[in-house]
């Protein structure tokens, strides 16, 4: 039984293109900063050496590549925190009716690569009570980001469950779907692509209590009533 759900960020409690287009510009303006050189320049010595990282890595991050130049996580997350969320997310009454009956069945939690700081202000963007959560698994309490195996184990560590008992959501198949479910923990795609090696797949994460219903909680409960009857 489900008794923990982790959640990531972006592109799953929220979707925002020019959210992520800030964010990922931010990443070249750091390096250009570090470098002394033009954004263009920037950004194409970027791009390279994301191809590059490929060739050995699952799933590059932007810290991933920034530590290449010598920049680091702690570096780019506080110039990260500059960008301002209000100025491209707006409230989300349904979101927030959703995690305030999911608080009432499970814990909650946050798994995401982004600083707490940040967070904050994303949830504040979103209208959302920081306190419907009681986990928060952020740069903050982790030396790696995921897809690196440590953040699940820290969830599972915080959440106080066997891994099985614990559900990540999220929307990358590398990041979040294959090392979740490398160390034992239930999963849900947040995708339109139902090819997915997830325990589940819903297209966007206003369908979470209907696929929990339906795939992990209510109707598996049943069975086992069911099978103790007889």
């Amino acid at each position: 039984m489900i008794r923990t759900i982790f959640f990531d960020t972006s592109d799953t409690l929220y979707s925002n293109k020019n959210f992520k287009k800030a964010q990922s510009r931010a990443a070249i303006e750091i390096l250009a900063k570090k470098r002394k050189i033009d954004f263009f320049v920037a950004e194409k010595i970027f791009a390279e050496k994301k191809i590059a990282l490929k060739k050995k890595l699952s799933h590059v991050t932007k810290v991933a590549v920034l530590r290449e130049f010598g920049i680091s996580r702690k570096n780019f997350h506080k110039f990260l925190t500059e960008i301002e969320p209000r100025n491209f997310l707006r409230p989300d009454l349904k979101l927030k009716k959703i995690l305030e009956n999911l608080r009432k069945k499970f814990a909650l939690g946050i798994l995401t690569n982004i600083s707490e700081k940040f967070l904050e202000k994303i949830l504040a963007a979103l209208e959302i009570d920081k306190n419907i959560f009681s986990f928060f698994v952020t740069i903050e309490n982790t030396k790696n980001s995921k897809p690196h195996d440590e953040p699940f184990r820290t969830a599972t560590a915080l959440a106080g469950n066997l891994p099985a008992e614990i559900l990540h959501v999220g929307d990358s198949e590398t990041k979040d779907i294959l090392p979740a479910k490398k160390n034992g923990l239930r999963t849900i795609l947040v995708s339109e692509n139902e090819n997915s090696a997830a325990d589940a797949v819903i297209p966007e994460i206003l369908e979470i209590e209907k696929i929990l219903a339906e795939k992990f909680y209510e109707k598996k409960l049943e069975k086992i009533l069911q099978k103790n009857k007889i």
